[in-house]
């Protein structure tokens, strides 16, 4: 048999393959039209180069709403056709016009490209893609790095119907999986809650990266998951810990915008809620009159732990914390020796306003702690440039 005629077998073989695969792909359903393109079609345009394009396409989803959600789940079990790997193989072996006629034809390898397009498309409909969730934690698994952080991004959207598919993704062992599943978490913000647990068990896992995304989307979460972001960095693991502190410092401008909430969480029943919430208030100096009045209420707290928090949030506002002299003045005979001596190094950072506190500092110059002694001291020196009384 000679080469053209081979050829030729080759060719027609390849194009009967390809009018198999048009009658399956006639067969799919009609997909949605809107402004005379299919949702594919707008799907597509959403990975654009051109910013314009994109934002159309967007603002096509969001016109469409709800109803284009069936055509996405399907576009994200979008296949390439059977046909084609053995049309592009056969391809391979035909002289260059025939082979650019055949591949024409045949297309190019894009489910990818088309199932991560309806991923970005449903990320864009937020709540409303619900019923994709399913198909979307399928694609999260995916080997596909980009499906798999479009995947977890359009989940992140969808907010908290979506949260019980991110955290089985989180108890993964495949750090690739892992990743995306805790980035999504963190994109719902306080929508993701019930993950603190989980994102907390991340904390210790042996991949740093997993580990400080874990503490950032707990950082995201808000104040829900303030109380073991600081258990962590104060009884955590070294490792959790380290993590834990980079989170606080990430969550820092978000606590700045929830002192009310801060404030009410300083009276909640639990002593590690209200601990938690004080030192808060003092970490990021929050200094209006209600949040001074949460950290002076601190200072009768039953806990001796909360009344440290107290004390070491007025020291952070000094300035302000004028309203908390008599009550740190009764804190200098606290049982706790602790306790005495932070509340004598705030009363001296306080200065002259704390000078009814004079007699009990100077008391406090007999007291059976060495710390406790050296700090009254030098309270004394700042409430007054004369020098304290002699120790008797």
């Amino acid at each position: 048999m000679s080469v053209p005629k081979r050829q030729l077998i080759i060719a027609a073989l390849a194009l009967a393959v390809i009018g198999g695969g048009s009658w399956l792909f006639l067969r799919r359903p009609v997909a949605m039209v809107y402004e005379g393109k299919t949702s594919r079609e707008w799907a597509l345009r959403l990975l654009s180069s051109d910013v314009a394009t994109r934002d159309q396409a967007a603002a096509a989803f969001k016109a469409m709403g709800p109803q284009v959600v069936p055509d996405l789940r399907l576009l994200l079990q979008t296949r390439d056709s059977f046909f084609r790997k053995p049309v592009w193989l056969a391809a391979e072996q035909m002289p260059s016009r025939q082979r650019r006629e055949v591949l024409a034809k045949t297309g190019k390898f894009e489910a990818n490209t088309v199932r991560r397009s309806a991923a970005r498309a449903l990320g864009i409909l937020g709540p409303a893609a619900e019923p994709a969730i399913p198909g979307l934690a399928r694609l999260l698994r995916s080997p596909q790095y980009e499906l798999r952080w479009e995947a977890s991004a359009a989940l992140g959207s969808i907010g908290k119907a979506a949260v019980p598919e991110l955290v089985r993704a989180v108890g993964d062992t495949n750090f690739e999986i892992i990743q995306p599943a805790i980035a999504g978490l963190g994109n719902m913000g306080p929508d993701a809650e019930a993950s603190i647990p989980t994102l907390r068990l991340a904390m210790d896992f042996p991949h740093f990266v997993v580990r400080t995304m874990a503490a950032y989307s707990l950082s995201a979460i808000g104040i829900a998951a303030l109380p073991t972001l600081m258990d962590a960095a104060e009884n955590g693991s070294a490792i959790a810990r380290l993590a834990a502190v980079q989170g606080l410092e990430k969550s820092e401008p978000a606590l700045r915008n929830s002192v009310p909430a801060l404030i009410r969480l300083a009276r909640a029943a639990d002593p590690a809620h209200r601990r938690c919430a004080v030192k808060a208030l003092g970490r990021i100096r929050a200094d209006s009159e209600e949040a001074i009045a949460a950290m002076v209420d601190a200072l009768n707290d039953p806990a001796a732990a909360v009344r440290m928090a107290g004390i070491e949030a007025l020291g952070r506002v000094p300035r302000r914390a004028v309203p908390a002299v008599p009550r740190l003045t009764k804190c200098l005979s606290d049982e706790s020796g602790e306790i005495r001596q932070l509340s004598a190094g705030v009363l001296g950072r306080i200065g002259a306003p704390a000078n009814i506190a004079t007699a009990e500092l100077t008391t406090l110059l007999n007291d059976p702690l060495e710390p406790v002694r050296a700090t009254a001291k030098e309270a004394l020196t700042r409430l007054s440039p004369a020098e304290p009384p002699s120790q008797k």
